[in-house]
């Protein structure tokens, strides 16, 4: 009876044992499909282009190359511009995909259309990359431009509105330089102290950046609407032309076709300059004799401390890529700590919210101790950007509307009136393809 006994323990023991190691056995293969698959150590290239993205310099590509051989030795890193003539969706056309695209987060939209855009959430979490380390802002940004419920980019680098000034044409015409939290109107009393012909050389006071169009986005005027209808032909666009072409009025700062960029930094016979972030291009111009300095982004009234919308500079993996682990790898080296201390040093701002990497903004700039550079961090941008594909080609028709507006071709309704049958034809005829 004992020994009876004895193996029907004996047998109870063995089953269970079985039930435990197969409950290990099943453990152990579901934490093998939540590890991320090996990656292949064959040599590899990573080839990326740029399609709107402000920060790519050689410097920078060099530094990306160096950082990316160091964590990667397998990996090359390719970064090339598409040919003359072109741009990225040509290319992508004719079978020519890159693997990653330095953008701008306003962009990611108009690529559904040329199916290059792809949910990198997968990647993001096999590379146990923490979204938490960008600031909220910037990742909100790209979050809002992508697919529901999607990532289809990352973000790099924060873009920023500054109002840039030549010192030395202030001091030649005796007049008081620009300060943070200046108000629009106030900056228009400026200009005309700083607008004049002097021996015979034109000096403008004020270039607003993009004609009217970012002068109007702090006030939430923009030409087209999220679901894609035209909203320009509106009372408050109507005060907005005529406001910014009190700007062109000023004797002395009539329109001119030269950029505003170019006018400040390389002719240096602008006074003033509204644009995104230029620290890097400016203190190299320094060197050249540019006296620069830069002060917080002037507001109106109604929304006091509000710049233009201002778009994430991001990193993309196309969708057609055939290494997108590798080009994730690419990207994590890019969004290092390190590499962002870097790079913020050097005059650009980080998209991560880690305060001590915003601290030591523009650092190592050799010619610009003492400018006001933290004014980069004062105001905010506008928050209701609308997410249509159709506002970068809505927006130039808005610029080149208002040029015929300041050239006295027609009367603002009917400038604004147009504008919006264009904007309207332009939407209706790209939806009926």
């Amino acid at each position: 009876m004992l020994k009876r006994g004895f193996f029907v323990v004996l047998a109870v023991f063995l089953v269970l044992a079985g039930c435990s190691s197969a409950g290990k056995g099943s453990s152990g293969a579901q934490e093998s499909e939540n590890k991320p698959p090996a990656l292949s150590t064959e040599p590899v290239t990573i080839r990326a282009t740029n399609d709107g993205g402000t920060v790519i310099n050689d410097s920078f590509v060099q530094l990306i190359q160096e950082q990316v051989h160091k964590k990667y030795p397998n990996i090359t890193f390719e970064y090339f511009l598409p040919p003359q003539g072109e741009n990225v969706e040509k290319m992508v056309a004719r079978g020519d995909v890159p693997d990653i695209i330095f953008t701008f987060s306003g962009r990611l939209q108009p690529y559904k259309a040329f199916d290059l855009i792809f949910d990198m959430t997968p990647l993001i979490k096999q590379n146990n990359i923490d979204l938490n380390r960008f600031a909220p802002d910037q990742l909100e940004l790209v979050q809002r431009a992508s697919n529901p419920g999607e990532l289809n980019a990352v973000p790099v680098f924060k873009k920023f509105y500054a109002l840039y000034y030549n010192k030395d044409l202030f001091d030649k015409f005796g007049a008081p330089y620009p300060k943070d939290g200046m108000l629009m109107d106030e900056v228009l009393e400026l200009t005309r102290r700083v607008s004049r012909v002097e021996n015979g050389v034109q000096y403008r006071g004020l270039d607003p950046g993009s004609v009217v169009v970012w002068l109007a986005q702090p006030l939430n005027l923009f030409p087209v609407s999220a679901d894609n209808k035209a909203t320009i032909n509106t009372e408050p666009w109507k005060k907005m032309f005529e406001y910014a072409k009190r700007i062109y009025d000023i004797p002395g700062n009539e329109f001119s076709n030269t950029s505003g960029k170019n006018q400040f930094i390389k002719d240096q016979r602008l006074a003033m300059l509204l644009h995104q972030n230029l620290v890097e291009e400016l203190d190299a111009a320094a060197a050249q004799g540019l006296n620069w300095d830069m002060a917080q982004y002037p507001s109106f009234p109604e929304a006091p401390g509000i710049y233009p919308a201002a778009s994430a500079e991001v990193m993309m993996i196309t969708k057609g890529s055939k290494h997108k682990e590798h080009a994730m790898q690419v990207i994590n080296a890019v969004i290092s700590d390190e590499v962002q201390t870097i790079k913020t040093r050097q005059g650009l701002v980080t998209a991560l919210k880690n305060p001590d990497i915003q601290k030591v903004f523009g650092a190592d700039l050799k010619n610009s101790a003492g400018k006001n550079l933290q004014s980069a961090f004062k105001g905010k941008s506008v928050g209701d950007a609308p997410n249509s594909p159709f506002r970068q080609q809505a927006e130039g028709i808005v610029r080149d509307k208002f040029r015929n507006y300041i050239s006295g071709q027609a009367d603002v309704n009917t400038i604004l009136r147009q504008a919006e049958e264009e904007i309207n034809k332009l939407i209706a005829e790209s939806q009926a393809k």
